[in-house]
């Protein structure tokens, strides 16, 4: 038998864990990478369309990346008509709908490279279908057909015709988060949560109730998994259930309001931003895990001065983002590894 000198199982040792702390990931870090200057005040319009472009509404026109260009489009150089976009969405078929402040509705085909602006048929009084008030008022239910918020007003546009739908406590103020699947739609008002069947035109509210001073205000709707999550101005993140009808916070308050959010569907994350003050958090949706990044001015790093105030997660697998200051980026995880 042979006997080995102790050394030899000491330099084993250390080789092995040497090899182990190589390898291990001991820090996670966000950086910013400016991609383009939009110089235009941005909205809430950001969308990817089929092609991979990225689509910003702007208090100016409508800007399209193409990832080595900007591209303007203006009433001044195309037949758009109003500059302020208020919001932008893609249908199934491609056909990007973008809506105004100071113009209403229009519909872009990419393949005639055409605005179209849509007048409708009125079924009831719709006198200033051009009169949005809201950040987020557009939400697609088909190819054609539509819910959006005008002048505090719940409109529904289906087959050319404008109409204004009524619901319980309509005496209280839309906050503009609109979100439709097949055809049921989900509305932020003051203080609660409105359901809205466009099959029957049943509505139900469901209210928030809390000890807040604050009553709900939703920024923003989204459905995963068949829980309704909302961004909220000064509530956190929330989560509603269908079938028990129960609100849960998921992400406490804490003097940051969240005003948009995006899904990443490969991680199951949701990415949160919380302007007008610097902030951005990733939840993770199956463990509710929640980690924040420069919410502290004492923690420096490459986002301490990112106001971030639109958020996108890209086809091509990238955390998209414009500014407060007008700039188009990416954020993306740099990973450190602890070398021995």
């Amino acid at each position: 038998m042979i006997m080995l000198n102790p050394h030899f199982y000491l330099l084993l040792l250390c080789f092995f864990l040497s090899s182990f702390y190589s390898t291990r990931t001991v820090a996670n870090e966000l950086t910013y990478k400016q991609l383009g200057q939009l110089h235009e005040a941005a909205n809430n319009g950001f969308v990817e369309d089929d092609d991979g472009f990225i689509w910003i509404g702007t208090q100016n026109g409508v800007m399209k990346w193409m990832g080595e260009e900007l591209i303007k489009y203006t009433p001044d150089n195309t037949s758009l008509l109003g500059a302020n976009i208020s919001a932008i969405a893609q249908a199934s078929n491609g056909v990007l709908w973008i809506a105004t402040l100071d113009g209403g509705l229009n519909k872009y085909n990419k393949l005639t490279n055409e605005f179209v602006h849509i007048k409708g048929g009125d079924s009831v009084t719709v006198s200033s279908i051009g009169g949005w008030r809201q950040v987020q008022p557009l939400a697609l239910v088909d190819n054609d057909e539509l819910v959006f918020i005008s002048e505090q007003r719940l409109i529904h546009l289906e087959n050319g015709v404008f109409r204004q739908i009524s619901f319980a406590d309509s005496n209280k103020d839309l906050t503009g988060a609109v979100f439709c699947q097949a055809k049921a739609c989900y509305i932020g008002i003051e203080g609660g949560l409105v359901l809205l069947d466009l099959v029957t035109d049943k509505t139900t509210v469901y209210p928030y109730l809390s000890g807040s001073t604050h009553p709900l205000h939703i920024n923003k709707i989204t459905n995963i998994d068949g829980l309704i999550y909302l961004a909220t101005k000064h509530h956190g993140l929330l989560q509603f259930n269908t079938q028990s009808q129960l609100f849960t916070t998921l992400i406490p308050y804490e003097n940051k309001p969240i005003s948009n959010f995006t899904y990443d569907t490969l991680k199951q994350q949701l990415w949160l931003t919380h302007s007008p003050s610097i902030g951005l958090s990733q939840f993770t949706v199956a463990t509710r895990q929640v980690e924040s990044y420069f919410n502290k001015a004492s923690k420096l790093n490459p986002l301490s001065d990112v106001r971030i105030d639109g958020i996108l997660f890209s086809k091509r697998n990238q955390l998209l983002t414009f500014t407060l200051g007008g700039d188009l980026g990416a954020i993306e995880e740099k990973l450190f590894t602890n070398i021995t």
